[in-house]
């Protein structure tokens, strides 16, 4: 059986990575020569709980984009740690 492709408009999710409170995408659309590759957070703190994209940024440089992924996964990553640390601190002062 065929997995169901997610799509965000015309954008592919190609590599999608759920850190803490987002989710960091990398998405390509081949018919889009200007701009076949973008780097998004997506988030779901709304009413409805449905996607939120954001704080896109598009190339038409796969290394740059790839780059960019590669940056906010490091810094979402680092956001969760020290928020995990301080819960850690907090709890042992109890």
């Amino acid at each position: 059986m065929d997995k169901e492709k997610r799509m965000a408009d015309a954008y592919e999710v190609k590599h999608a990575i759920h850190v803490g409170d987002k989710e960091i995408l990398f998405m390509t659309d081949d018919k889009n020569p200007s701009c076949p590759y973008i780097v998004c957070n997506c988030t779901w703190d709304n009413p409805l709980g449905v996607d939120q994209y954001g704080d896109a940024a598009g190339s038409a440089d796969y290394l740059e984009m790839m780059s960019e992924f590669a940056a906010r996964l490091t810094a979402q990553l680092e956001t969760v740690w020290s928020s995990s640390a301080r819960k850690a601190r907090n709890f042992s002062t109890i």
